[in-house]
């Protein structure tokens, strides 16, 4: 299988899906298959560039294409790569904002058609449209119908054979528009560290990792968290992980005030993350469930084996995750919820997602070759 993933933008650590992309990209030439990158809207390059580009010291055949050249240009410096490289695939990692500073790249669907004459496409909308939560205003409501209607004007031009998304509310969404899509899940950007690490058993443990966002449960959690530990046996402590913004205090302040024990850490590298990830018991998220199967810190906390706890209550049923090790907080109800979740808590891996995107693809080029 012989495979180019195009996306916006490959500057390493601005860019998520960049990110993303060069991680599944390296995970694939681990497992044997020729694999290249292709950006086409890139803004941390000048001129055009042919680089190699790194994932776990696994070497990635990279092109960027910087943003500021000419739409045209760009069609022609990306028509000759591909035709060099000659994939069999081309997977689009989709992202509205990706290619258009506006959010809006119709001229794209016309471009990607082109480029990817006589041969097959797999798109992954990593993101769909704005104002997806709550009322929006005439402004998002106009970009919102802009950004559906590029959507199904890619897909018309490009003519899939496979579409992913990673969450089933995008599934869903796309189902509106009469698109097909599976779920292809997030991994786990924090690798599991194998190395010996010792249990606190003293301390019954809640892991937060990434950012904390407005929710009204946090305090009533908190106390009812003491309370399960203290049957347990057990000391409450709360472990805040990564950049989690200006709430932080807030949480801190409601732990000093019911004497549960809280450790921050700010700044860490993927190893410390993991190692201090599996001294936890139990993750929280301030999502809600039908938001958590696009967040790459749940992914952490489930590839660590730690159930989830979302805190914030569902606005709506649309899209919820079927994630069993996934549960939402009700008042009053804490050790029910954890006596219902699973006790073997597996997240998905780098290796696991690779491995179903290659089956995917394969499955999908099968039903391709038996159609009369």
């Amino acid at each position: 299988m012989t495979l180019l993933f195009i996306c916006g933008s490959l500057e390493q650590g601005k860019d998520g899906v960049g990110d993303y992309t060069r991680r599944l990209a390296g995970e694939l030439i681990r497992q044997g298959k020729n694999v290249a990158l292709l950006a086409v809207f890139d803004k941390g390059v000048e001129k055009a560039s042919t680089e190699k580009q790194y994932d776990q010291l696994t070497p990635i055949p990279t092109y960027r294409l910087p943003h500021s050249i000419l739409l045209k240009q760009k069609k022609q410096l990306a028509k000759l790569y591909i035709e060099q490289f000659n994939p069999e695939w081309l997977s689009l990692q989709y992202v509205p904002f990706s290619f258009d500073d506006k959010g809006l790249p119709f001229r794209w669907s016309h471009v990607f058609r082109e480029l990817g004459k006589d041969r097959k496409w797999q798109i992954l909308f990593h993101e769909l449209w704005v104002g997806r939560q709550g009322k929006n205003n005439l402004k998002t409501s106009i970009l919102k119908s802009l950004q559906q209607n590029v959507i199904t004007r890619l897909i018309k031009n490009c003519r899939p054979e496979l579409v992913h998304t990673q969450s089933k509310t995008n599934e869903m969404a796309l189902h509106q528009l009469n698109i097909s899509a599976s779920v292809l899940p997030l991994f786990s950007n924090i690798p599991l560290c194998k190395s010996e690490v010792e249990k606190e058993e003293e301390y019954l443990t809640l892991a937060s990792f990434g950012i904390l966002r407005e929710c009204k449960q946090v305090r009533a959690l908190l106390k009812e968290f003491k309370l399960f530990a203290q049957e347990k046996k057990r000391k409450a402590r709360l472990l805040i992980l990564g950049k989690s913004g200006a709430l932080k205090k807030e949480w801190i302040r409601i732990c000093e005030q019911n004497s549960i024990a809280v450790k921050v850490v700010n700044h860490l590298t993927p190893e410390e993350v993991s190692r201090r990830l599996q001294l936890a018991d139990i993750g929280i998220t301030t999502l809600s469930m039908n938001l958590v199967d696009k967040s790459g810190s749940v992914a952490a906390l489930l590839s660590h084996s730690l159930p989830v706890l979302c805190l914030t209550p569902l606005q709506s049923a649309f899209g919820i995750t079927a994630n069993p090790a996934i549960a939402e907080y009700k008042q009053g109800r804490l050790a029910a919820i954890l006596a219902e979740l699973p006790q073997n808590v597996q997240g998905y891996s780098l290796s696991d997602i690779a491995l179903k995107f290659q089956e995917d693809l394969l499955q999908t080029q099968a039903k391709q070759t038996t159609l009369p």
